[in-house]
């Protein structure tokens, strides 16, 4: 069953759960509603998880792009420039949308996530697979400062906090 309700609607649903003790399921419809972002390949297969009955599922596809946002985020906040590989083609190419990317990524079975420069130079990458645990979705990154740091400070804690939770 889809029941639709404005962002607005929803915020007011998960502050009021959040009242009534249930902060950690407003925490996952807040996240699931992203308030104003558009609907990802991640939020359909979330919804087709569910309606199958599927948690696991669902709550896999919910770690992995609780990680995908978190690694897009990082990247974005340090002033670079992203491009998606979906395997097959470049959907996304040098853009700093944080919505148009989140869009591009979960459309196949894995994805680069390619970061370059305002100027153009090459300063690494992050392969996603998706369908393993959910928390391990980033497989392997280029080994250099840029990519190491994001690994360190904001991917590996967080997949240990999924793992932990899961």
């Amino acid at each position: 069953m889809t029941i639709n309700v404005t962002p607005a609607e929803m915020l007011a649903i998960c502050n009021a759960l959040a009242a009534s003790g249930n902060q950690a399921l407003s925490a996952r419809l807040a996240e699931d509603a992203e308030m104003g972002e558009p609907k990802t390949g991640f939020d359909e297969a979330i919804e087709k998880a569910l309606a199958r009955r599927s948690h696991d599922t669902a709550n896999r596809i919910r770690a992995e792009r609780r990680i995908a946002r978190a690694l897009v985020k990082a990247c974005l906040d340090r002033g670079y420039l992203i491009s998606v590989y979906d395997s097959e083609d470049w959907v996304v190419r040098r853009s700093d949308d944080k919505a148009a990317i989140m869009l591009a990524l979960f459309s196949t079975d894995e994805d680069g996530i390619h970061l370059r420069s305002p100027t153009g130079d090459k300063l690494g990458w992050f392969q996603l697979i998706y369908g393993n645990s959910g928390y391990d979705v980033v497989s392997d990154h280029a080994d250099n400062e840029i990519c190491n740091a994001i690994w360190d400070e904001v991917i590996s804690p967080l997949a240990d906090k999924l793992e932990g939770e899961m």
